[in-house]
């Protein structure tokens, strides 16, 4: 036996415990060894299997042996109850813009989700995190939109119990239509997704998981949505810039302010509407070859697209001969005529005074979603003067965008590379 244990445990150490153990030969006789070594086997192979394993962790573990992550001091569970109403995603919105001062975050989620656990425990840390702040948290469930045959008051019993056991203190509401409806109207096919508004109540950012579903993609709250948060903390309104800022001297005027861009003028002219379809738009955009065209794909039913759009209007007042700007409604979804949604798009239009080019999809919105190999709208092509596709943006290729951050940037660098 010690021939054996010595051949199997090449260790100094181990071999000083051996010795120590069994230095009892010489002492206690043959037959008392005997009947001590059962008990000391056990001592040895305690001695040996800790030798071997080293100390034991200090980090704790759950019940399937994983390491848990170190537990954080945010200052405990937020203060107050967790309240829950149903209402339209539309008053949602216009109650952010009314209440001015604070950012506001807004989480769309459905208990179903695979990932929503663990997103909404990750929406409550960042609720301690700037629970000193001026940030309001909000959460919208999407799959909550039954008709008025379904009891709302079991119904949000349900998701009242869900949320305060994720000690989510803060206002939460129910979505008054179904799911598809209401993502289409926001822009978000996916969700999670978190909307981010300014203190000024504007939509900012939105960030959603990503369109990859056979990889583990949890919404990055701590890499992507906090970090945004403090950059909105620090922006200035645009009330406080006027009260603080002073004119600055010519000298230290940047670039942009000694040459400004030009002036847009107001677009004169009557809104017109076509109903085309994709092959028909790019034979327009073909038209126009010299010019810098941007396309624009937007929805009554998408939130950010509206929000962008007067941008697009600005954009070909502003360069009325070197730009060719174009609008493509994809309102229509299959069911019924294209036509029978043009009052409604007409409507936007006019409100817009887009006096540009304006298409209306005579194919349904599905069937173009796959043929571009399109996630969700918004959607923007910008072509250089050669009738080439310089880029285009949308959720699948640029992440988030505006027209002041990215497309206005890349058609002035068209219209200089010429």
């Amino acid at each position: 036996m010690e021939r054996n244990l010595r051949f199997g445990l090449q260790f100094a150490t181990i071999e000083k415990v051996y010795e120590i153990t069994f230095v009892s030969k010489n002492f206690l006789g043959l037959a008392m060894r005997r009947q001590l070594q059962p008990f000391i086997s056990a001592v040895f192979f305690s001695l040996v299997f800790g030798v071997l394993s080293g100390c034991p962790s200090s980090k704790p573990t759950d019940e399937t042996g994983e390491t848990k992550p170190p537990q954080e001091d945010l200052g405990g569970p937020l203060p107050g109850e967790p309240k829950v109403a149903y209402r339209p995603w539309t008053e949602i919105v216009a109650g952010i813009e009314s209440s001015s001062g604070a950012v506001t975050a807004v989480m769309f989620w459905n208990e179903d989700n695979e990932f929503n656990d663990d997103e909404i425990n990750e929406f409550v840390r960042m609720a301690k995190i700037f629970r000193d702040d001026k940030v309001t948290f909000m959460t919208v469930n999407v799959n909550s939109g039954f008709n008025d045959t379904e009891d709302r008051e079991a119904r949000m019993a349900a998701v009242r119990k869900y949320v305060i056991q994720h000690e989510a203190n803060f206002q939460h509401f129910l979505s008054v239509v179904p799911e598809f409806e209401l993502l289409m109207s926001t822009g978000s096919v996916r969700y999670p997704s978190i909307f981010l508004f300014d203190k000024t109540g504007k939509l900012r950012h939105t960030v959603s998981v990503s369109l990859d579903k056979k990889k583990d993609n949890p919404l990055p709250i701590r890499q992507a949505v906090i970090p945004k948060v403090k950059k909105l903390l620090e922006e200035k309104t645009a009330a406080v810039t006027k009260e603080t800022d002073t004119e600055q001297p010519s000298s230290q005027k940047s670039d942009s302010e000694k040459n400004p861009a030009p002036k847009p003028s107001v677009a004169k002219g009557e809104v017109k509407l076509q109903t085309l379809d994709w092959e028909k738009t790019q034979e327009i955009v073909a038209q126009h070859r010299g010019q810098v065209v941007v396309l624009d794909l937007w929805s009554n039913h998408c939130l950010p697209c509206m929000q962008e759009f007067p941008n697009l209007v600005k954009l070909q007042a502003t360069y009325p001969e070197k730009v060719k700007c174009i609008s493509f409604n994809m309102d229509y979804q299959g069911n019924g005529e294209p036509e029978e949604n043009r009052e409604l798009v007409m409507e936007f239009l006019t409100s817009q005074n887009a006096v540009l080019t304006n298409v209306m999809s005579a194919v349904a919105d599905e069937k173009l979603y796959e043929k571009l190999n399109l996630g969700s709208l918004p959607a923007i092509y910008v072509y250089d003067q050669d009738g080439k596709v310089a880029k285009r943006f949308d959720a699948n290729s640029a992440g988030e965008f505006t027209y002041e951050k990215d497309v206005i940037p890349l058609v002035k660098e068209l219209l200089t590379a010429k």
